[in-house]
Protein backbone atom coordinates (compact mmCIF):
# COMPACT_ATOMS: atom_id res chain seq x y z
CA UNK A 1 0.00 0.00 0.00
CA UNK A 2 1.83 3.43 -1.02
CA UNK A 3 2.13 5.98 1.77
CA UNK A 4 0.72 9.39 0.88
CA UNK A 5 1.79 11.17 4.20
CA UNK A 6 5.25 12.33 4.83
CA UNK A 7 6.59 11.50 8.41
CA UNK A 8 7.30 14.78 10.67
CA UNK A 9 11.09 14.23 10.74
CA UNK A 10 10.93 14.60 7.36
CA UNK A 11 8.49 17.85 6.91
CA UNK A 12 11.33 18.80 9.01
CA UNK A 13 14.58 18.00 7.30
CA UNK A 14 12.65 20.13 4.30
CA UNK A 15 11.93 23.01 5.95
CA UNK A 16 15.36 23.16 7.23
CA UNK A 17 16.76 22.49 3.77
CA UNK A 18 14.23 25.48 2.11
CA UNK A 19 15.58 27.72 4.94
CA UNK A 20 19.43 27.11 3.73
CA UNK A 21 18.50 27.26 0.32
CA UNK A 22 16.81 30.81 0.75
CA UNK A 23 19.77 31.71 2.81
CA UNK A 24 22.34 30.83 0.10
CA UNK A 25 20.60 32.56 -2.79
CA UNK A 26 20.19 35.62 -0.57
CA UNK A 27 24.37 35.28 0.07
CA UNK A 28 25.04 34.84 -4.04
CA UNK A 29 22.74 37.70 -4.94
CA UNK A 30 24.30 40.11 -2.51
CA UNK A 31 27.66 38.83 -3.99
CA UNK A 32 26.76 39.60 -7.18
CA UNK A 33 25.52 42.83 -7.32
CA UNK A 34 28.13 43.97 -4.72
CA UNK A 35 30.86 42.43 -6.13
CA UNK A 36 30.40 43.03 -10.14
CA UNK A 37 32.30 45.45 -11.69
CA UNK A 38 30.25 48.68 -12.08
CA UNK A 39 32.22 51.66 -14.41
CA UNK A 40 29.99 54.31 -14.88
CA UNK A 41 30.82 56.32 -18.26
CA UNK A 42 33.67 58.51 -18.08
CA UNK A 43 34.42 61.53 -19.99
CA UNK A 44 37.99 60.68 -21.61
CA UNK A 45 37.84 62.68 -24.33
CA UNK A 46 36.89 66.02 -21.88
CA UNK A 47 39.91 64.83 -20.02
CA UNK A 48 42.73 64.78 -22.63
CA UNK A 49 41.33 68.33 -24.25
CA UNK A 50 41.02 70.09 -20.68
CA UNK A 51 44.59 68.86 -19.94
CA UNK A 52 45.85 69.85 -23.69
CA UNK A 53 44.09 73.40 -22.69
CA UNK A 54 45.87 73.83 -19.64
CA UNK A 55 49.14 73.03 -21.05
CA UNK A 56 48.52 75.57 -23.50
CA UNK A 57 47.66 78.08 -20.80
CA UNK A 58 50.78 77.22 -18.74
CA UNK A 59 53.21 78.00 -21.35
CA UNK A 60 51.59 81.61 -22.07
CA UNK A 61 52.12 84.68 -20.05
CA UNK A 62 48.87 83.99 -17.53
CA UNK A 63 46.23 86.55 -16.84
CA UNK A 64 45.85 89.06 -19.55
CA UNK A 65 47.14 92.27 -18.64
CA UNK A 66 48.04 95.69 -20.57
CA UNK A 67 50.19 98.43 -20.16
CA UNK A 68 49.39 101.78 -20.78
CA UNK A 69 52.33 104.31 -21.10
CA UNK A 70 51.93 107.80 -20.26
CA UNK A 71 54.39 110.28 -21.39
CA UNK A 72 54.62 113.58 -18.78
CA UNK A 73 55.33 116.08 -21.13
CA UNK A 74 55.61 116.49 -24.99
CA UNK A 75 59.18 116.04 -24.87
CA UNK A 76 58.53 112.92 -23.17
CA UNK A 77 56.72 111.44 -25.87
CA UNK A 78 59.89 109.70 -28.40
CA UNK A 79 60.98 108.17 -25.33
CA UNK A 80 57.93 106.70 -24.48
CA UNK A 81 57.35 105.31 -27.57
CA UNK A 82 61.13 103.58 -27.24
CA UNK A 83 60.46 102.22 -23.92
CA UNK A 84 57.26 100.78 -25.92
CA UNK A 85 59.54 99.22 -28.17
CA UNK A 86 62.02 98.14 -25.95
CA UNK A 87 59.91 95.76 -23.90
CA UNK A 88 58.51 94.40 -27.26
CA UNK A 89 62.26 93.93 -28.44
CA UNK A 90 63.22 92.21 -24.90
CA UNK A 91 60.03 89.46 -24.99
CA UNK A 92 60.93 89.07 -28.72
CA UNK A 93 64.46 87.93 -28.00
CA UNK A 94 63.87 85.96 -24.88
CA UNK A 95 60.84 84.32 -26.06
CA UNK A 96 59.47 83.26 -23.05
CA UNK A 97 56.11 85.62 -22.26
CA UNK A 98 55.00 87.96 -24.58
CA UNK A 99 54.65 91.43 -23.43
CA UNK A 100 50.84 92.71 -23.03
CA UNK A 101 48.78 95.21 -25.12
CA UNK A 102 50.86 98.67 -24.98
CA UNK A 103 48.77 102.08 -25.04
CA UNK A 104 50.48 105.27 -25.42
CA UNK A 105 48.49 107.27 -23.94
CA UNK A 106 47.72 110.98 -24.33
CA UNK A 107 49.90 113.48 -22.41
CA UNK A 108 46.84 115.86 -21.56
CA UNK A 109 46.00 112.47 -19.92
CA UNK A 110 48.46 112.54 -17.62
CA UNK A 111 49.09 115.48 -16.93
CA UNK A 112 48.44 119.36 -18.65
CA UNK A 113 51.76 119.11 -20.88
CA UNK A 114 53.28 119.89 -17.16
CA UNK A 115 56.31 117.30 -16.61
CA UNK A 116 55.07 115.17 -13.52
CA UNK A 117 57.25 114.62 -10.29
CA UNK A 118 54.94 113.02 -7.48
CA UNK A 119 53.85 109.50 -7.38
CA UNK A 120 50.00 110.35 -6.82
CA UNK A 121 49.36 112.05 -10.07
CA UNK A 122 50.42 108.83 -11.62
CA UNK A 123 46.95 107.28 -10.01
CA UNK A 124 44.70 109.91 -11.18
CA UNK A 125 46.54 109.74 -15.15
CA UNK A 126 45.96 105.54 -15.07
CA UNK A 127 42.46 105.89 -14.16
CA UNK A 128 42.93 102.19 -12.27
CA UNK A 129 41.41 101.00 -9.33
CA UNK A 130 43.02 98.80 -6.57
CA UNK A 131 40.26 97.81 -5.28
CA UNK A 132 38.70 96.25 -8.44
CA UNK A 133 41.36 93.06 -7.37
CA UNK A 134 40.02 93.03 -4.14
CA UNK A 135 36.12 93.03 -4.46
CA UNK A 136 33.85 90.19 -6.44
CA UNK A 137 31.93 93.22 -8.37
CA UNK A 138 34.91 93.53 -10.33
CA UNK A 139 33.89 93.14 -14.25
CA UNK A 140 37.16 92.36 -16.20
CA UNK A 141 40.10 90.73 -15.45
CA UNK A 142 42.99 92.68 -17.26
CA UNK A 143 45.56 94.54 -14.96
CA UNK A 144 45.86 98.17 -16.53
CA UNK A 145 49.44 98.78 -15.74
CA UNK A 146 50.97 102.57 -15.92
CA UNK A 147 53.84 103.49 -16.75
CA UNK A 148 54.91 107.62 -16.52
CA UNK A 149 57.39 108.66 -18.75
CA UNK A 150 58.86 111.45 -17.40
CA UNK A 151 62.44 113.46 -18.35
CA UNK A 152 64.62 114.39 -15.72
CA UNK A 153 65.42 117.85 -14.44
CA UNK A 154 69.21 119.25 -14.41
CA UNK A 155 69.34 119.00 -10.89
CA UNK A 156 68.78 114.78 -10.89
CA UNK A 157 71.04 112.24 -11.20
CA UNK A 158 71.77 111.39 -14.94
CA UNK A 159 70.65 107.76 -14.95
CA UNK A 160 67.59 105.49 -15.69
CA UNK A 161 65.37 105.64 -12.49
CA UNK A 162 62.00 103.60 -11.97
CA UNK A 163 59.86 104.11 -8.94
CA UNK A 164 57.57 101.19 -8.33
CA UNK A 165 54.06 102.48 -6.20
CA UNK A 166 51.88 99.94 -4.41
CA UNK A 167 49.77 99.83 -7.06
CA UNK A 168 50.20 98.92 -10.72
CA UNK A 169 51.60 101.64 -11.68
CA UNK A 170 55.79 102.80 -12.48
CA UNK A 171 57.28 106.45 -12.83
CA UNK A 172 60.23 106.37 -15.34
CA UNK A 173 62.77 109.44 -15.08
CA UNK A 174 65.09 109.24 -18.02
CA UNK A 175 67.87 111.41 -18.30
CA UNK A 176 67.87 114.13 -21.23
CA UNK A 177 68.52 112.57 -24.82
CA UNK A 178 68.53 108.58 -23.71
CA UNK A 179 68.83 106.22 -26.44
CA UNK A 180 71.46 103.85 -24.81
CA UNK A 181 70.02 100.81 -25.50
CA UNK A 182 72.11 98.51 -22.82
CA UNK A 183 70.39 101.38 -20.19
CA UNK A 184 67.14 100.10 -22.10
CA UNK A 185 67.55 96.77 -21.33
CA UNK A 186 68.14 97.77 -17.25
CA UNK A 187 64.62 99.78 -17.44
CA UNK A 188 62.68 97.20 -19.15
CA UNK A 189 64.27 93.76 -17.33
CA UNK A 190 63.06 95.63 -13.98
CA UNK A 191 59.88 96.39 -15.30
CA UNK A 192 59.29 92.66 -16.70
CA UNK A 193 60.53 91.34 -13.34
CA UNK A 194 58.18 93.29 -11.38
CA UNK A 195 54.98 92.92 -13.21
CA UNK A 196 55.15 90.35 -15.53
CA UNK A 197 57.80 87.51 -13.82
CA UNK A 198 55.52 85.20 -11.29
CA UNK A 199 56.32 84.69 -7.87
CA UNK A 200 58.34 81.24 -6.85
CA UNK A 201 56.27 78.73 -5.87
CA UNK A 202 55.01 79.56 -2.03
CA UNK A 203 57.19 77.76 0.53
CA UNK A 204 54.02 76.32 2.63
CA UNK A 205 52.48 73.50 1.75
CA UNK A 206 49.76 73.69 -1.33
CA UNK A 207 46.54 74.31 -0.42
CA UNK A 208 42.99 75.75 -1.35
CA UNK A 209 42.38 76.37 2.36
CA UNK A 210 44.67 77.46 5.60
CA UNK A 211 43.72 77.95 9.43
CA UNK A 212 45.82 80.66 10.82
CA UNK A 213 46.33 80.04 14.58
CA UNK A 214 47.00 82.94 16.39
CA UNK A 215 48.96 81.77 19.59
CA UNK A 216 49.62 84.61 22.50
CA UNK A 217 52.43 82.83 24.94
CA UNK A 218 54.06 84.17 27.70
CA UNK A 219 56.72 82.41 30.61
CA UNK A 220 55.88 85.01 32.64
CA UNK A 221 53.14 83.49 35.89
CA UNK A 222 51.34 86.21 35.08
CA UNK A 223 48.19 86.23 33.06
CA UNK A 224 48.41 88.40 30.05
CA UNK A 225 45.36 89.68 27.81
CA UNK A 226 45.10 91.99 24.92
CA UNK A 227 43.00 95.16 25.81
CA UNK A 228 39.47 94.09 24.45
CA UNK A 229 40.10 91.06 22.64
CA UNK A 230 42.68 89.96 20.10
CA UNK A 231 40.39 90.78 17.01
CA UNK A 232 39.99 94.28 18.35
CA UNK A 233 43.57 94.81 19.33
CA UNK A 234 45.68 92.95 16.62
CA UNK A 235 43.69 91.39 14.05
CA UNK A 236 41.35 94.20 12.60
CA UNK A 237 43.55 97.28 12.49
CA UNK A 238 47.03 95.83 11.92
CA UNK A 239 46.43 92.15 9.92
CA UNK A 240 43.04 92.38 8.68
CA UNK A 241 44.04 94.55 4.98
CA UNK A 242 46.65 92.10 4.37
CA UNK A 243 44.08 88.90 5.22
CA UNK A 244 41.32 90.76 3.45
CA UNK A 245 43.52 90.62 0.34
CA UNK A 246 45.10 87.27 0.40
CA UNK A 247 41.52 85.64 1.19
CA UNK A 248 41.57 86.67 -2.86
CA UNK A 249 43.62 83.56 -3.77
CA UNK A 250 42.90 81.28 -0.58
CA UNK A 251 39.91 80.26 2.15
CA UNK A 252 41.30 81.28 5.02
CA UNK A 253 39.80 80.16 8.59
CA UNK A 254 41.09 82.10 11.59
CA UNK A 255 41.61 81.31 15.57
CA UNK A 256 43.40 82.67 18.64
CA UNK A 257 44.43 81.38 21.73
CA UNK A 258 46.53 82.04 24.99
CA UNK A 259 49.21 79.67 26.26
CA UNK A 260 50.44 80.65 29.74
CA UNK A 261 53.83 79.27 30.53
CA UNK A 262 55.57 78.39 27.42
CA UNK A 263 59.38 78.41 27.18
CA UNK A 264 61.74 78.75 24.52
CA UNK A 265 64.41 76.62 25.84
CA UNK A 266 66.10 75.69 28.57
CA UNK A 267 67.42 78.55 31.64
CA UNK A 268 68.89 81.00 29.25
CA UNK A 269 72.83 81.36 29.40
CA UNK A 270 73.65 84.35 30.85
CA UNK A 271 74.07 87.11 28.63
CA UNK A 272 75.43 90.08 26.57
CA UNK A 273 74.46 93.66 27.63
CA UNK A 274 72.19 95.77 25.63
CA UNK A 275 72.57 98.90 26.64
CA UNK A 276 71.54 99.08 30.61
CA UNK A 277 69.46 96.04 29.98
CA UNK A 278 70.81 92.42 29.88
CA UNK A 279 69.28 90.18 27.23
CA UNK A 280 68.59 86.28 27.87
CA UNK A 281 70.07 84.51 24.89
CA UNK A 282 68.29 81.30 23.78
CA UNK A 283 70.51 79.50 21.62
CA UNK A 284 69.19 77.40 18.05
CA UNK A 285 69.79 73.88 19.52
CA UNK A 286 68.14 75.30 22.64
CA UNK A 287 64.60 75.11 21.23
CA UNK A 288 63.89 71.76 21.32
CA UNK A 289 61.90 72.36 24.37
CA UNK A 290 59.50 74.85 22.38
CA UNK A 291 59.39 72.96 19.76
CA UNK A 292 57.97 69.74 21.80
CA UNK A 293 55.54 72.04 24.35
CA UNK A 294 54.01 73.74 20.77
CA UNK A 295 53.50 70.07 19.35
CA UNK A 296 50.91 69.94 22.60
CA UNK A 297 49.19 72.84 21.28
CA UNK A 298 45.58 71.96 19.51
CA UNK A 299 43.78 74.08 17.20
CA UNK A 300 41.47 71.91 14.49
CA UNK A 301 40.76 72.90 11.58
CA UNK A 302 37.60 74.39 10.44
CA UNK A 303 35.96 71.09 8.43
CA UNK A 304 32.06 71.51 6.80
CA UNK A 305 32.17 68.62 5.29
CA UNK A 306 34.36 65.53 4.74
CA UNK A 307 37.65 65.37 3.24
CA UNK A 308 40.69 64.01 2.57
CA UNK A 309 42.53 67.24 2.20
CA UNK A 310 42.13 69.44 5.35
CA UNK A 311 43.18 73.08 5.01
CA UNK A 312 46.85 73.16 6.26
CA UNK A 313 47.30 75.11 9.90
CA UNK A 314 49.38 77.24 10.02
CA UNK A 315 50.83 79.03 13.68
CA UNK A 316 51.73 82.54 14.31
CA UNK A 317 52.77 82.75 17.55
CA UNK A 318 54.02 86.18 20.05
CA UNK A 319 55.66 85.71 22.59
CA UNK A 320 55.38 88.26 26.11
CA UNK A 321 58.84 87.55 27.82
CA UNK A 322 58.89 88.30 31.83
CA UNK A 323 61.58 90.12 33.09
CA UNK A 324 64.27 90.75 30.75
CA UNK A 325 64.40 90.99 26.85
CA UNK A 326 64.87 87.27 24.76
CA UNK A 327 66.36 87.18 21.38
CA UNK A 328 67.65 83.83 19.69
CA UNK A 329 70.33 83.02 18.04
CA UNK A 330 70.24 81.30 14.25
CA UNK A 331 72.64 78.57 13.14
CA UNK A 332 75.24 80.85 12.43
CA UNK A 333 74.51 83.18 15.62
CA UNK A 334 72.69 86.13 14.60
CA UNK A 335 70.39 87.35 17.12
CA UNK A 336 66.72 87.43 16.09
CA UNK A 337 63.52 88.51 18.00
CA UNK A 338 61.14 85.57 15.22
CA UNK A 339 61.75 82.50 13.87
CA UNK A 340 59.96 80.62 11.46
CA UNK A 341 59.40 76.63 12.13
CA UNK A 342 59.09 74.68 8.84
CA UNK A 343 55.73 73.14 8.72
CA UNK A 344 54.60 74.76 11.83
CA UNK A 345 54.98 78.68 12.04
CA UNK A 346 56.57 81.45 13.38
CA UNK A 347 57.19 82.82 16.89
CA UNK A 348 57.27 86.73 16.99
CA UNK A 349 59.19 87.53 20.79
CA UNK A 350 58.21 91.34 21.87
CA UNK A 351 60.93 93.36 22.74
CA UNK A 352 59.20 94.79 25.80
CA UNK A 353 59.18 92.15 28.49
CA UNK A 354 56.59 91.65 31.48
CA UNK A 355 58.27 94.37 34.33
CA UNK A 356 58.43 91.30 37.00
CA UNK A 357 60.79 93.28 39.18
CA UNK A 358 57.69 96.05 39.69
CA UNK A 359 55.07 94.07 39.78
CA UNK A 360 57.20 92.41 43.57
CA UNK A 361 57.72 95.91 44.61
CA UNK A 362 54.54 97.55 43.60
CA UNK A 363 51.39 95.70 45.63
CA UNK A 364 49.03 97.61 44.14
CA UNK A 365 49.98 97.18 40.77
CA UNK A 366 50.71 93.60 41.70
CA UNK A 367 46.90 92.87 43.05
CA UNK A 368 45.49 94.41 39.78
CA UNK A 369 47.29 92.19 37.47
CA UNK A 370 46.22 88.94 39.85
CA UNK A 371 42.77 89.96 39.20
CA UNK A 372 42.72 91.32 35.87
CA UNK A 373 46.07 90.49 33.80
CA UNK A 374 48.61 92.22 32.29
CA UNK A 375 47.23 94.48 29.41
CA UNK A 376 49.42 94.05 26.37
CA UNK A 377 49.77 97.74 24.51
CA UNK A 378 49.35 98.67 21.11
CA UNK A 379 53.45 98.85 20.39
CA UNK A 380 53.03 94.84 21.36
CA UNK A 381 50.41 94.29 18.77
CA UNK A 382 52.16 96.70 16.29
CA UNK A 383 55.63 94.73 16.49
CA UNK A 384 53.87 91.62 16.84
CA UNK A 385 51.49 91.82 13.82
CA UNK A 386 55.17 93.45 12.01
CA UNK A 387 57.11 90.27 12.20
CA UNK A 388 54.16 87.74 11.37
CA UNK A 389 53.53 89.67 8.09
CA UNK A 390 57.29 90.09 7.03
CA UNK A 391 57.21 86.11 7.70
CA UNK A 392 54.03 85.51 6.00
CA UNK A 393 55.45 87.25 2.87
CA UNK A 394 58.56 85.56 3.00
CA UNK A 395 56.75 81.93 2.58
CA UNK A 396 54.79 83.30 -0.26
CA UNK A 397 58.00 84.39 -2.21
CA UNK A 398 57.34 88.25 -2.05
CA UNK A 399 60.86 90.43 -2.26
CA UNK A 400 61.83 92.09 0.53
CA UNK A 401 60.45 95.47 -0.22
CA UNK A 402 62.29 98.38 0.95
CA UNK A 403 62.35 102.41 0.11
CA UNK A 404 66.07 102.26 -0.75
CA UNK A 405 67.40 102.59 -4.15
CA UNK A 406 68.60 99.45 -5.89
CA UNK A 407 71.35 99.90 -8.30
CA UNK A 408 70.66 97.91 -11.91
CA UNK A 409 73.67 96.65 -13.18
CA UNK A 410 74.10 93.21 -15.62
CA UNK A 411 76.70 91.82 -13.06
CA UNK A 412 78.30 92.81 -9.98
CA UNK A 413 81.44 94.25 -11.53
CA UNK A 414 79.55 96.52 -14.33
CA UNK A 415 78.81 99.59 -13.49
CA UNK A 416 74.98 100.59 -13.09
CA UNK A 417 72.65 100.68 -15.70
CA UNK A 418 69.92 102.30 -13.62
CA UNK A 419 68.51 102.62 -10.16
CA UNK A 420 65.08 101.35 -9.18
CA UNK A 421 62.99 101.62 -6.04
CA UNK A 422 60.16 100.09 -4.41
CA UNK A 423 57.36 101.32 -2.44
CA UNK A 424 56.44 99.43 0.97
CA UNK A 425 52.93 97.95 0.84
CA UNK A 426 52.16 100.43 3.70
CA UNK A 427 49.39 99.40 5.93
CA UNK A 428 48.01 96.68 3.04
CA UNK A 429 51.35 94.28 3.93
CA UNK A 430 50.93 93.77 0.07
CA UNK A 431 50.73 95.81 -3.12
CA UNK A 432 48.41 95.04 -5.61
CA UNK A 433 51.36 94.02 -8.28
CA UNK A 434 52.44 91.20 -5.80
CA UNK A 435 49.40 89.94 -5.62
CA UNK A 436 48.42 89.76 -9.09
CA UNK A 437 51.72 87.71 -9.15
CA UNK A 438 50.52 85.96 -6.48
CA UNK A 439 47.09 85.37 -8.11
CA UNK A 440 49.31 84.49 -11.39
CA UNK A 441 51.24 81.92 -9.70
CA UNK A 442 48.52 79.91 -8.06
CA UNK A 443 45.80 79.87 -10.83
CA UNK A 444 49.17 78.15 -12.42
CA UNK A 445 49.61 75.79 -9.73
CA UNK A 446 46.13 74.85 -8.99
CA UNK A 447 45.35 74.28 -13.13
CA UNK A 448 48.37 71.85 -13.11
CA UNK A 449 47.16 69.70 -10.10
CA UNK A 450 43.82 69.63 -11.42
CA UNK A 451 45.03 68.18 -15.01
CA UNK A 452 47.23 66.02 -12.92
CA UNK A 453 44.92 64.80 -10.79
CA UNK A 454 42.36 64.09 -13.71
CA UNK A 455 45.08 62.59 -15.42
CA UNK A 456 45.87 60.07 -12.59
CA UNK A 457 42.44 59.14 -12.26
CA UNK A 458 41.98 58.43 -15.49
CA UNK A 459 45.13 56.15 -15.57
CA UNK A 460 44.30 54.28 -12.70
CA UNK A 461 40.72 53.60 -13.74
CA UNK A 462 42.14 52.13 -17.75
CA UNK A 463 44.92 50.00 -15.70
CA UNK A 464 42.37 48.15 -13.71
CA UNK A 465 39.22 46.92 -15.51
CA UNK A 466 37.82 45.19 -12.22
CA UNK A 467 37.70 48.91 -10.71
CA UNK A 468 34.60 49.86 -9.37
CA UNK A 469 33.90 53.26 -10.79
CA UNK A 470 30.64 54.72 -9.49
CA UNK A 471 28.21 57.26 -11.57
CA UNK A 472 29.07 59.84 -8.59
CA UNK A 473 32.64 59.92 -9.86
CA UNK A 474 31.98 60.29 -13.27
CA UNK A 475 29.79 63.61 -11.74
CA UNK A 476 32.26 65.25 -10.13
CA UNK A 477 34.73 64.88 -13.15
CA UNK A 478 32.82 66.41 -15.07
CA UNK A 479 31.75 68.83 -12.88
CA UNK A 480 35.69 69.55 -12.28
CA UNK A 481 35.63 69.75 -15.88
CA UNK A 482 33.00 72.36 -16.22
CA UNK A 483 34.25 74.87 -13.88
CA UNK A 484 37.89 74.34 -15.64
CA UNK A 485 36.73 75.50 -18.94
CA UNK A 486 34.85 78.28 -17.60
CA UNK A 487 37.86 79.55 -15.73
CA UNK A 488 40.33 79.45 -18.96
CA UNK A 489 37.23 80.71 -21.14
CA UNK A 490 36.75 83.79 -18.45
CA UNK A 491 40.87 84.29 -18.63
CA UNK A 492 40.11 84.37 -22.52
CA UNK A 493 36.94 86.80 -22.24
CA UNK A 494 37.80 88.92 -19.29
CA UNK A 495 34.42 88.85 -17.72
CA UNK A 496 34.66 87.44 -14.57
CA UNK A 497 36.99 89.52 -11.31
CA UNK A 498 39.73 87.66 -10.02
CA UNK A 499 38.58 86.61 -6.58
CA UNK A 500 35.71 84.79 -8.59
CA UNK A 501 38.07 83.12 -11.16
CA UNK A 502 40.55 81.88 -8.38
CA UNK A 503 37.17 80.72 -5.89
CA UNK A 504 36.20 78.43 -8.63
CA UNK A 505 39.83 76.94 -9.64
CA UNK A 506 39.83 76.30 -5.67
CA UNK A 507 37.09 73.84 -5.73
CA UNK A 508 38.10 72.14 -8.79
CA UNK A 509 41.10 71.63 -7.49
CA UNK A 510 39.96 70.44 -3.82
CA UNK A 511 37.16 68.49 -6.17
CA UNK A 512 40.06 66.40 -8.09
CA UNK A 513 42.04 65.49 -5.13
CA UNK A 514 38.78 64.56 -3.45
CA UNK A 515 38.36 62.22 -6.82
CA UNK A 516 41.54 60.90 -7.12
CA UNK A 517 41.19 59.57 -3.47
CA UNK A 518 37.80 58.43 -3.85
CA UNK A 519 36.59 55.98 -0.76
CA UNK A 520 35.08 54.04 -2.75
CA UNK A 521 37.93 53.51 -5.50
CA UNK A 522 40.64 53.60 -2.65
CA UNK A 523 39.19 50.63 -1.13
CA UNK A 524 38.69 48.47 -4.42
CA UNK A 525 42.18 49.25 -5.26
CA UNK A 526 44.17 47.89 -1.74
CA UNK A 527 40.83 45.02 -1.57
CA UNK A 528 42.29 42.46 -3.45
CA UNK A 529 40.64 39.08 -4.75
CA UNK A 530 42.50 37.20 -1.96
CA UNK A 531 40.97 39.32 0.68
CA UNK A 532 37.95 38.95 -0.20
CA UNK A 533 38.21 35.32 -0.21
CA UNK A 534 39.96 35.62 3.41
CA UNK A 535 37.18 38.07 4.76
CA UNK A 536 34.29 36.62 2.66
CA UNK A 537 34.93 32.65 3.29
CA UNK A 538 34.25 32.44 6.72
CA UNK A 539 31.02 34.03 6.38
CA UNK A 540 29.75 31.56 3.19
CA UNK A 541 31.03 28.03 4.62
CA UNK A 542 29.16 27.84 8.13
CA UNK A 543 26.11 28.58 5.75
CA UNK A 544 27.15 26.33 2.53
CA UNK A 545 28.62 23.01 4.17
CA UNK A 546 25.04 22.26 5.88
CA UNK A 547 23.18 23.57 2.50
CA UNK A 548 25.18 20.89 0.51
CA UNK A 549 25.27 18.05 2.96
CA UNK A 550 21.71 18.52 3.74
CA UNK A 551 21.05 18.78 -0.16
CA UNK A 552 22.92 15.41 -0.69
CA UNK A 553 21.02 13.98 2.08
CA UNK A 554 18.17 14.70 0.82
CA UNK A 555 18.85 13.56 -2.86
CA UNK A 556 19.84 10.19 -1.62
CA UNK A 557 16.49 9.56 0.50
CA UNK A 558 14.92 11.09 -2.48
CA UNK A 559 16.18 8.30 -4.77
CA UNK A 560 16.50 5.87 -2.27
CA UNK A 561 12.62 6.13 -1.99
CA UNK A 562 11.59 6.55 -5.12
CA UNK A 563 13.26 3.41 -6.26
CA UNK A 564 10.93 1.53 -3.55
CA UNK A 565 8.46 2.86 -5.12
CA UNK A 566 9.13 1.69 -8.84
CA UNK A 567 9.73 -1.93 -7.01
CA UNK A 568 6.25 -1.72 -5.78
CA UNK A 569 4.36 -0.76 -8.26
CA UNK A 570 5.84 -3.03 -10.94
CA UNK A 571 3.04 -5.70 -12.21
CA UNK A 572 3.82 -9.33 -10.93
Amino acid sequence: MEETDQSPNKRLRLYSLASYVIWLITGGIYIWHYGRVKRAPLPHAGVRALKARIDHFLSGPGLPAQISIFPACDDAVTMARGLAEALRDHVSKNGTRRVPPLVIGDVAAAVSGECMSHKEALEDASGHDDALWTQSGADSLVANYSVLVRIASGEEEQLPALYLTPGTSCIVTLPQGFINSPQWKGVTDTLLAAWFTTVGEPSIPLSASYTLAFWTTTDSPQRIRWPGSFHESVLRPYLSPFLSRLSTCYWLEMQAQTIYHASLGEQPKPQREKGTTRERVVAFNDLSRFLAAANDWTTDAVLTRGTHKPPVILNLASMKPSGAPVVVLTQSGEPHTAFSVPGWGVMAIMSHPVPDDQLSRNATWRRQVARSGYELTDTDARETAGLWLSHFRKWLGFPNVTNTTTPINIDHHSPPLAKASMAAPSTNGIATWELLALANTLLQLFLREISENLTAVESLISSLPDLTVEQRIAESINHILRMATDALNAIERGERDLGRLLGGIRSGYQDSVETLHDDSMMADLYFSPEFKFAVYLPMLVPIAVPVLLTAGKELMTWRRERAEKTTKVKPE
